[in-house]
């Protein structure tokens, strides 16, 4: 068993203790937050995305990796849609357009082959647009999720470049597949580049080493091209042929050599392995603030069991915290406008931003049009404004992701300021645990810690409402592959049927004209579109965790007014071994938060 495991181990140990005692003292909210967190840490997904140029060999990849034919190696005919290969019972699925959303359409695995290569485009007269495919493979059921792309031919300038670029933005590692017969082109190296502007992880995979006696001497090139790019990676040579036959003879070595298991390693101990870091983080976080937020009724219950004389002034401080949650929650709060504040500026800003982007190309494509005649440069033309209208958005894309990462900053910090009214300054908020000692302190448990759950609950807003940015944009996925075929189906055909004569060449360049303006309204409705995506999508993840965080507070007012009402109703004789209950109580919950504490520093 390696690190990551141990920790992961670990922090569900912790993580379903907490859990344990959420649901016994009556915090369903924190009960429902930690079971999801442990179910990832026990099960994380790592979304990877396979790309790269026509016949490269990224469809052999992926069916060498798991040994298994999942996508189309077909020597002719390309992988026509994404195909999404995740664990399960051997099944397939079409995902199929549906007004602006995806739907997901079982059928037989033998029918999938056909839509993979594009013989069959609509499914129940329904356009499909990718497709899913499960199978049993350990690599899937340690979690990792293959994404097969359609091929990039011309890098940015590829009719298929920003539906690939969208399954990149979702994912957390992309593997960029480039064979062996020749070096890395400067159209891939500007893909590469621009892919990780949407996910920093990548892995260039160099194939057909077995047919190709120069691959070291490619490979070492490949390596400098993106080092000067500034690209951070590795570029791993692998062979299908020697991976086969390996797997067909049983030959270890001959496996080795394919290169597959390091392809492998890469995936599990970096990409998996980060998944799981992170989601062990967030588990050990939660249970760290959720053991203190416990802590708060159980310590007024046995303050108002040792004291009854506080008990009066202990009921009245919870009533008084209870009708400044009930306000906090009714949006009397800064919170509320800070989000609306935010979400404008992202709106106004991104917007802004590339439309001056369009503008400016398309400005140079009137000037270009004017000076010279379509019929003569056409197809260079097309490919540089398909190429930097590609670039532009995905800048765009970048753009929304930083605006929508500093508004949840925003709103974070509006929260914990909203939070300060309930009487806590969450600046100086300390957890009243100690991770050196961990021998109980009363003192420590009883009025110092009034208050508590809504600090903490602040903090955690802060810190989970961050790590949501991300996976909110998963689902921004505007049809921006659809812009690029507009100018050769729209004005290929319109220039190059006309005559030469002087008013040809004005017909071509009016022509010419109409179909750039065409193509750039698409793409700036595509973009309007992504920044209102990015909008509500924002919105609707901050308010969700906002009402997680209302529901919390209440349940831990209720809990903390029951606590009290429970000491009240105690017989005299009942009390000692009440409060030897609930010292047991808080001994465990102070041993629960010192272990997340540790699994935190770790």
């Amino acid at each position: 068993m390696n690190d990551i495991d141990d920790a992961a181990g670990y922090a569900v140990k912790i993580g379903a203790n907490a859990m344990a005692m959420a649901t016994d003292l009556g915090h369903p909210t924190l009960a429902e937050t930690l079971g999801e967190l442990v179910a990832q840490v026990r099960d994380p997904l790592s979304r990877v995305v396979v790309c790269g140029g026509f016949k490269q060999g990224k469809s052999s990849l992926v069916n060498s990796l798991l040994n298994a034919r999942v996508s189309p190696a077909d020597p002719v005919v390309p992988t026509a849609v994404p195909v999404v290969v995740a664990d399960g019972e051997t099944a397939a699925a079409l995902y199929v357009q549906v007004d602006d959303d995806r739907a997901v359409t079982p059928i037989d695995v033998v029918e999938l082959s056909s839509y993979l290569r594009g013989q069959l485009v609509e499914h129940e007269d329904r356009p499909v647009v990718g497709a899913l495919v499960r199978i049993r493979r350990s690599l899937l059921e340690r979690g990792v999720i293959i994404v097969d792309t359609p091929p990039i031919t011309g890098g940015l300038s590829s009719v298929d470049a920003v539906q690939v670029l969208t399954e990149v933005r979702r994912a957390r590692a992309f593997v960029y597949v480039t064979d062996s017969s020749q070096e890395l082109t400067a159209p891939e190296i500007e893909f590469i580049v621009a892919a990780r502007e949407l996910c920093p992880s990548v892995l260039v995979c160099q194939t057909k080493t077995d047919l190709y006696a120069s691959w070291e001497r490619i490979r070492n090139l490949n390596a400098g091209h993106l080092e000067r790019a500034g690209v951070p990676t590795s570029v791993l040579a692998v062979s299908s042929t020697l991976r086969q036959r390996g797997v067909r003879t049983g030959d270890a070595e001959l496996q080795v050599q394919s290169g597959y298991p390091a392809l492998s390693s890469f995936l599990v101990d970096d990409v998996l392995a980060q998944a799981t870091r992170d989601s062990v983080r967030r588990l050990a976080e939660t249970a760290a603030r959720a053991s203190a937020q416990m802590a708060e009724p159980v310590a007024l219950e046995l303050a108002a069991l040792q004291q009854p004389s506080e008990l009066v002034a202990l009921r009245e401080r919870a009533e008084h915290t209870k009708r400044r949650v009930t306000a906090f929650a009714s949006g009397e709060g800064s919170w509320e406008r800070v989000l609306k504040r935010e979400l404008r500026r992202i709106n106004d800003d991104s917007r802004y931003h590339v439309q001056v982007a369009l503008k400016e190309l398309e400005r140079w494509a009137m000037e270009r049009i004017d000076d010279e005649d379509p019929a003569h440069n056409w197809m260079e033309f097309e490919g540089r404004l398909q190429r930097e209208t590609t670039q532009a958005m995905v800048e765009h894309l970048a753009f929304i992701r930083s605006a929508a990462e500093h508004a949840v900053e925003q709103v974070a910090e509006a929260v914990a300021e909203d939070a300060d009214d309930l009487g806590i300054q969450v600046t100086d908020f300390r957890v009243p645990f100690s991770t050196e000692d961990l021998e109980l302190d009363d003192a420590e448990f009883g009025g110092g810690v009034r208050g508590l759950q809504t600090g903490v609950v602040a903090l955690r807003f802060a810190g989970v409402a961050g790590a949501t940015v991300f996976g909110a944009f998963a689902a921004i996925s505007p049809p921006l592959a659809g812009l690029l075929a507009i100018g050769a189906a729209t004005t290929s055909g319109a220039v190059f049927t006309i005559g030469g004569r002087k008013s040809g060449l004005e017909r071509r360049q009016h022509a010419a004209r109409q179909a750039t303006q065409r193509y750039m309204r698409d793409a700036r409705l595509v973009a309007e579109k992504a920044s209102t995506d990015a909008v509500i999508h924002t919105q609707d993840q901050l308010v969700e965790e906002f009402e997680r965080l209302i529901r919390e507070l209440r349940e831990s007012v209720d809990a903390d007014l029951a606590a009290l009402a429970a000491a009240e109703a105690k017989h005299e004789e009942e009390k000692p071994a009440k409060i030897a209950e609930l010292r047991e109580v808080l001994a465990q919950l102070k041993l629960i938060h010192s272990h997340a504490q540790r699994a935190v520093a770790s």
